[in-house]
């Protein structure tokens, strides 16, 4: 099934399949998840197979977490566990299996697993700290703190799932006046750093969500 959806893809537009895309795509019933939740695991390897085509593709060096394979009953990578516990938001190492089938029979790696929640859930928190210090003012009138909390909290709405899916982020640097443009200055890391669409259609994206949510005089610097 994986084979006959990525025909006729570019490498780049099948990296850009989604979890949730692909879950509804194999429904039989819209109002029925495809999968029971012990085989929600089965799309994401279909994906982090996708991903790791992708990487040899474009031959993109790989990190030390990219090469970590914590658990014996799982083929996810370190860096793969950590973006499925992000993305599914997930809670607890039943559902941490479901997802990735790590932990399933090889007890030795739950450790590592109940750590890497338990710093998902510390991200969570800061996140959920920070946005609460958005004032409802113009972004022109917040400060340079506030301007970069307001970017990564549109980023986290509307892209930031998708680079997290390649196998990368972005980091906010600074924002600066430029007469009457704001000048957001981002350093794309992991898979996008170098990646074909990171000057295209990425930077389109992100650039588009920021004028509408924040300014539309906002422009978009990769470095």
């Amino acid at each position: 099934m994986l084979a006959l959806l990525c025909k006729n893809k570019s490498v780049q537009d099948a990296t850009h399949m989604t979890y949730k895309g692909l879950e509804r795509f194999l429904r039989d019933n819209p109002s029925t998840p495809a999968l029971a939740p012990s085989d929600n695991y089965v799309i994401s390897l279909a994906l982090d197979s996708v991903l790791e085509a992708s990487n040899d593709y474009y031959g993109v060096a790989l990190g030390r977490e990219d090469l970590t394979l914590p658990c014996k009953d799982t083929p996810m990578s370190l860096s793969s566990i950590k973006r499925s516990i992000a993305l599914h938001d997930i809670q607890t190492l039943k559902t941490l299996t479901q997802y990735t089938k790590a932990g399933t029979t090889d007890p030795r790696c739950h450790e590592t697993l109940e750590k890497l929640l338990l710093d998902n859930k510390k991200v969570i928190e800061v996140k959920k700290e920070t946005t609460a210090n958005v004032p409802d003012i113009p972004f022109r009138e917040m400060d340079i703190k506030q301007r970069i909390i307001a970017v990564n909290k549109v980023i986290d709405v509307s892209v930031r799932e998708f680079l997290v899916m390649d196998g990368g982020d972005v980091e906010i640097l600074d924002v600066k006046e430029n007469g009457e443009n704001l000048d957001i200055y981002i350093r794309y890391l992991g898979a996008c750093n170098g990646c074909a669409s990171s000057s295209t259609g990425t930077l389109f994206a992100i650039e588009s969500a920021l004028k509408e949510k924040l300014d539309d005089k906002i422009r978009v610097l990769p470095i």
